[in-house]
């Protein structure tokens, strides 16, 4: 009776276009001996303008049996259909609608129904609000950001935009505003509804001038820094002269150019250290060989100096101290260099280029 009513339906349809709809490869049971058996059932005409349905498809499997000879296993699925008017197709988990075909008409005069267990359309009028059920995804690399969201959006897919500043050279091929990645390589299938991920170039990363942090309160210097896109490693460390929670130095130095979300780091005053030697006077080692200056001096907190040497002297006695700088009786805080200079003794000008 259903056969001849869509009989019927599509000679009344005059003009109209009959055709397949299409049938995706489905697995019965996740089985495919030989190949699936689909049969299709047309449910209705969905508010959406798409066509619902049901395919139920079979597969048998054969293989020895535990008594010898072979046998056969029946495996079978049912799959919810979605189609549309532009030969899309969208498998979907059973949702346990009736094996029933019905021959569905919309109000355009459109016939959808299974002839033979083959799901068949014949169309009147594509209605105007028609869509298709699957997109294809467009190539936006390249692209400026509003025209990608757009040609997006017009697919009713999901436009998802991450802006990142990029690298000089990058910046160059990509200008600010332009796509420079899409998750999604372009010419995929997906449904409407689903996410597309792009990066958008924001030209390159800016640079910003250093500011001098010396001095500065720790709580300011962090607010500052951040305020200009940089980040901060903090170090602490004791001094006899800058206030605790001061800014004692800073790397780079204050003025350098940066790319913004560059690293400062900033040495941060623990005041004065606890343990510290007080100020002490350089002695007068007049007389005093240098071993023993040595160690008055590292006593004292004091470290030698990098231009410590041995002088020849016609007056102080071989090993022993001609002078020191800075001079005796000068006051130094701990931790101060003082070079030490040493006789080695008068020139011998048989042996050397005496001074």
């Amino acid at each position: 009776m259903r056969k001849l009513i869509a009989i019927v339906l599509l000679a009344m349809a005059g003009a109209a276009t009959a055709a397949p709809l299409p049938v995706p490869y489905l697995t019965a049971g996740g089985h495919w001996c030989g190949g699936s058996h689909p049969v299709a059932y047309i449910t209705k005409f969905n508010s959406d303008r798409t066509i619902s349905g049901v395919i139920h498809t079979w597969t048998r499997c054969g293989g020895s049996g535990r008594g010898g000879g072979y046998q056969t296993t029946l495996y079978q699925s049912n799959y919810s259909m979605v189609w549309d008017f532009f030969n899309n197709v969208v498998a979907n988990a059973y949702d346990g609608t009736p094996l029933v075909n019905n021959v569905a008409v919309d109000e355009f005069g459109n016939v959808a129904t299974a002839i033979n267990g083959v799901p068949d359309l014949t169309v009147q009028t594509i209605p105007p609000d028609a869509f298709s059920i699957l997109v294809t995804v467009p190539a936006l690399v390249g692209q400026q950001d509003a025209a990608a969201r757009a040609a997006v959006e017009a697919l009713r897919l999901v436009y998802v935009p991450n802006y990142q500043y990029l690298s000089s050279d990058a910046a160059a091929i990509y200008p600010a505003g332009t796509v420079y990645y899409q998750s999604i390589r372009a010419g995929t299938t997906l449904k409407p509804g689903q996410t597309l991920d792009v990066s958008v170039s924001l030209g390159p990363v800016p640079e910003v001038d250093i500011p001098n942090l010396a001095g500065t309160d720790v709580a300011s210097a962090e607010i500052l820094l951040t305020s200009l896109g940089l980040y901060y490693d903090e170090l602490y460390d004791y001094s006899p002269t800058v206030p605790i929670d001061t800014v004692i130095s800073q790397s780079p130095a204050a003025s350098q150019e940066v790319t913004v979300g560059s690293t400062v780091s900033i040495v941060i005053s623990l005041g004065p250290d606890p343990n510290a030697l007080p100020p002490a006077v350089v002695p007068d080692f007049a007389g005093v060989d240098y071993i023993t200056a040595i160690d008055d001096l590292q006593l004292l907190g004091f470290q030698i100096g990098a231009a410590s040497a041995f002088v020849y002297s016609d007056t102080v006695p071989l090993y022993y101290v001609v002078s020191t700088n800075p001079v005796a009786g000068t006051t130094l805080d701990a931790g101060s260099f003082v070079d030490i200079f040493v006789s080695a003794g008068p020139c011998d000008p048989t042996m050397t280029t005496c001074p």
